[in-house]
């Protein structure tokens, strides 16, 4: 699926990633774990907008809602923007 991803990618990047999320986001993301499976959020279309835009926001990196709709994990969502955000030269910290 995310053939562009390693496997062995820091899960320290993608905690940071899921933390800064969940502290913008509060009202979606508050329950989710990096396992919880993406169609298991409660998320409705103007919501992934909001989780889309948020991520440019938080860490400068675009997320297609492509991305939002290969991902099978949070974990996948994560990893997409640890590295993006890494590429791009951009402090996870």
């Amino acid at each position: 699926m995310f053939g562009f991803l390693n496997a062995h990618e820091s899960t320290a990047d993608t905690d940071v990633v899921l933390g800064r999320l969940q502290r913008r986001l509060p009202h979606l993301l508050s329950e989710a774990t990096a396992i919880t499976r993406i169609d298991n959020l409660p998320l409705d279309s103007m919501d992934v907008v909001e989780l889309l835009c948020a991520t440019e926001d938080e860490f400068h990196v675009g997320l297609t809602t492509e991305d939002y709709m290969r991902a099978r994990t949070v974990r996948d969502l994560l990893r997409v923007i640890a590295r993006r955000a890494k590429k791009a030269g951009h402090a996870l910290r």
